[in-house]
């Protein structure tokens, strides 16, 4: 997908979406709030799951 953009630049987009997403993590920490980090990939598979069930 990143293919067609210098390196340089694919390479701060990474850095920086990973530094932003720590950021986040530790300010939500220091608020008193857990972030459920992987809950809506888990919500995700289950919905399809159960759609594909329901299609059968």
């Amino acid at each position: 997908m990143l293919g067609n953009f210098a390196s340089g630049l694919v390479l701060y987009w990474i850095t920086n979406n990973t530094l932003t997403f720590i950021q986040q993590y530790a300010i939500m920490r220091r608020h008193g709030y857990k972030p459920d980090i992987f809950g809506n990939i888990k919500d995700s598979f289950k919905f399809l799951k159960r759609k594909k069930k329901g299609a059968e």
